[in-house]
């Protein structure tokens, strides 16, 4: 399924496609450890996750440039994006954001303007919740004092509140880190963390012409229900879906029912 690889475009942004067709679909997903594309295609479950919406819709999976920590922002992250669209000539285009990776969804759909037919939220909104705030500041200083196995601990219990994430799922996440992933380049993490903890998207949501669905868990954490009706307000044409018993790792734990919202609204 797998149709093609590079390490790094001519944009510097890392990027694989799925599918047989030129891609229709571009996905943004959140902040994981690695800012490099990883071996195997991990990318929060690619191999697993996109491969049944490829069947369908031929889609390509951005990484994240290789730019200096100083100059990640929601807004140049997102221009690199829209340069990697206009090199692979993607038009007509629905833009999939995952988790922390929806701002820059927000802001990469407003930027492309009527070339983002339309926009997709998984587990994400305009902002964050406060709690979600304080997430990302625990995320940061965990990262900043080099505690790779707490980070993947907490995170993981944040992502699936409940006894499976919290008796199973974390320590699971403590005992073997590299499942969740360790930061090549802590700096590089910490301020990508930093800028989905400040940005705030809810005045950029009108500049989104694009019709929406968000989907999100009932029991989200970082971008609970509120946020996403919220979100879906300040946008032109936008429905907001709540998954019930899903927390913020919707895409994984509820991931046959987040692929059938997708699919049914290509």
């Amino acid at each position: 399924m797998i149709t093609g690889y590079a390490a790094e475009s001519d944009t510097g942004v890392p990027y694989v496609t799925l599918g047989e067709e030129a891609p229709s679909l571009l996905v943004i997903p959140g902040i994981e450890p690695e800012h490099h594309l990883p071996d195997g295609l991990r990318l929060q479950g690619v191999r697993g996750a996109f491969e049944e919406i490829a069947e369908r819709r031929s889609l390509a999976v951005a990484w994240r440039a290789d730019r200096p920590s100083q100059e990640i922002s929601i807004e140049t992250v997102s221009a690199d994006y829209v340069d990697l669209a206009r090199q692979l000539e993607l038009t007509d285009l629905t833009i999939l954001g995952v988790s922390t990776g929806c701002p820059m969804a927000i802001e990469t759909a407003a930027q492309l303007g009527p070339r983002c037919r339309r926009l997709m939220l998984v587990s994400g909104g305009a902002f964050l919740s406060s709690r979600g705030r304080d997430l990302l500041d625990r995320a940061v200083a965990l990262a900043e004092a080099g505690l790779w196995r707490t980070l993947a601990r907490e995170q993981i219990a944040a992502f699936y509140p409940g006894l499976l994430g919290e008796y199973l799922l974390a320590p699971i996440a403590w005992l073997f880190p590299g499942l969740y992933g360790r930061p090549d380049d802590p700096a590089f993490f910490v301020a990508l963390t930093r800028a989905v903890r400040e940005a705030d998207l809810r005045t950029r949501c009108k500049d989104v012409d694009a019709p929406a669905l968000l989907m999100n868990g009932e029991r989200d954490l970082l971008y609970p229900p509120e946020i996403a009706r919220e979100t879906a307000l300040l946008l032109t044409d936008a429905e907001s879906i709540t998954l019930p018993r899903a927390g913020h790792g919707a895409f994984k734990s509820h991931a046959g029912r987040v692929t059938k919202l997708i699919l049914s609204n290509l």
